[in-house]
């Protein structure tokens, strides 16, 4: 309990810490009536009856050191679509990336720079910012004539993560 608590209140430098909640099944209510205004000395009143309109799951995570809170829903509640909320990517670190690739490529000096550099760019970008996208990415970007060609990509992921298995990606 004290590790965790720890986390929050003393977390690791560039660590991002969340508390990450699930619910499933809720349901999209309405009511069949509309609900009477209330009045003078009388409560406002509503059905009892409503019409379902199917339901939804919603995964939320709270930043803790920025208080942002991270939410999606889902129409269904499976391991996949819990996969698919943490592998949100903070958009800050995309536009940071975005503008260090920019930035680099005009002060470069170069009038024309060749799409295979700004892929290059966008790579190595990649690399730092999240493993799976950088996988994903190179196996399209790359032109491997070999399958030992992208089995080395890997294994620098494989790597990377072995010496820092706390790293962001």
């Amino acid at each position: 309990m004290r590790d965790v608590v720890g986390l929050y209140i003393n977390p690791p430098e560039k660590a991002l810490v969340l508390a990450v909640d699930e619910k499933s099944q809720v349901q999209a209510l309405e009511r069949t009536q509309p609900i009477l205004p209330l009045g003078p000395g009388v409560p406002a009143r509503m059905t009892h009856d409503y019409t379902r309109h199917g339901t939804t799951s919603l995964f939320a995570a709270l930043d803790v050191a920025t208080g942002n809170v991270i939410g999606r829903t889902y129409r269904r509640h499976r391991a996949e679509e819990f996969l698919k909320f943490l592998r949100v990517i903070d958009r800050d670190r995309i536009e940071r990336a975005v503008s260090g690739i920019v930035r680099r490529l005009e002060s470069s000096g170069e009038t024309e720079i060749s799409s295979e550099e700004i892929g290059l760019q966008v790579l190595e970008a990649l690399k730092a910012l999240d493993d799976v996208g950088f996988v994903r990415y190179a196996s399209v970007y790359r032109d491997f004539s070999h399958v030992d060609d992208f089995e080395k990509i890997l294994a620098e992921v494989a790597a990377k993560i072995a010496r820092d298995p706390g790293a962001d990606g």
